[in-house]
């Protein structure tokens, strides 16, 4: 779908705005490598080169921002170092030869041993499952060699760890929970063909069926008083998302078209007033939404929820004017990693 001549002026203003602002972090979620994406996105979407030249920018400036932080910095997707460096290596204008796409795969080969020596948290924030999602990500730009060297490295790991330590997610979501554990292992496992890592996801997707079935059966939209904990980050719209995205079977689809309608219907209710952004607010549920329902996206637009710029990918304004190249087509979904191996 075309963008209307006002969209696209939308887009290009907050894409400059994004340009001049100085992220004092390097992550996706809210810092200069989720800017990077979305200067570099729009600037593909309107045609635009002088975009991509500051999506390089971006890159620059997250890669000195990745020098400085400390050793133990956490390793996962969209609060963590490897989620950054696998999203500048999927920036359009970079080419291989290029010297800062050399320094992103140098930095990801010199920080990835520390990663591993750092893993503590489970989740695709800051754990083992984002760093999974990551290397799927990177699994394009690594050398054939490094990358079957770090897939088993991180095989290993596993192998050992899970056992010994169990699953520690919080909760069902995507971001901070045990659908997003899942899917970063099926991902990860699916390309890799690591059949143990397979098993672990789908008996992880049963437990998150069960535990969604219980807690939506009957469901009538009125008894949840927190909406936000239904949210991408936390509930429904992360879970369906998440298995949506591996073509995990889920069968109730009509129930969960039901449920993820009814709640982003309750979202955008004027006198809710709700968080517009994609982490806890309605952009992250009419994802889901679209996800089972392609036609649903005339149901909302994000053009008409913005008044002053507030940067940040997950939580900003850059997000609302993504969701928007979203919405027409032009642009992959964020909410579970970019760069699918099995898409």
């Amino acid at each position: 779908m075309m963008l209307t001549s006002a969209e696209a002026d939308w887009l290009r203003r907050i894409a400059l705005r994004s340009s001049k602002h100085s992220p004092t972090t390097a992550d996706f979620y809210s810092g200069s490598a989720g800017q990077a994406w979305f200067i570099d996105r729009v600037g593909l979407a309107l045609g635009v080169p002088e975009l991509h030249e500051e999506a390089q920018k971006k890159a620059t400036l997250t890669l000195e921002l990745l020098h400085r932080l400390p050793e133990s910095h956490a390793p996962g997707y969209y609060l963590g170092a490897a989620g950054a460096l696998a999203t500048l290596a999927q920036l359009q204008g970079p080419s291989p030869r290029s010297a800062i796409f050399r320094e992103i795969i140098a930095t990801w080969c010199r920080q990835f041993p520390r990663w591993i020596a750092n893993l503590e948290g489970d989740d695709l924030f800051v754990g083992w499952a984002g760093l999974l999602i990551a290397i799927d990500g990177m699994s394009r730009y690594l050398p054939p060699q490094k990358l079957e060297k770090q897939d088993s490295i991180m095989v290993d790991w596993l192998t050992r760890e899970i056992p010994e330590r169990g699953i520690r997610a919080n909760g069902l979501g995507l971001a901070h929970g045990s659908a997003g554990v899942a899917y970063g292992l099926k991902r990860f496992s699916r390309r890799v063909r690591w059949s143990t890592g397979l098993q672990l996801a789908r008996y992880l997707e049963k437990s998150v069926d069960q535990a969604f079935r219980v807690r939506y059966s009957g469901w009538c939209g009125e008894e949840l008083k927190n909406l936000s904990l239904e949210s991408w980050c936390n509930g429904a719209a992360g879970i369906i998302l998440a298995r949506r995205n591996t073509r995990s079977r889920f069968q109730e689809r009509v129930q969960l078209n039901l449920i993820i309608r009814k709640l982003t219907t309750r979202v955008l209710s004027p006198e809710i007033g709700f968080d517009p952004h994609y982490c806890h607010g309605i952009a992250g549920f009419h994802e889901a939404w679209l996800s089972l329902d392609p036609s649903a996206k005339n149901a909302w637009n994000p053009m008409h929820f913005t008044t002053n710029y507030r940067p940040g990918l997950l939580l900003g304004t850059e997000g609302l004017a993504y969701h928007l190249l979203r919405i027409r087509g032009l642009a992959p979904t964020i909410l579970t990693g970019i760069g699918h191996s099995f898409s």
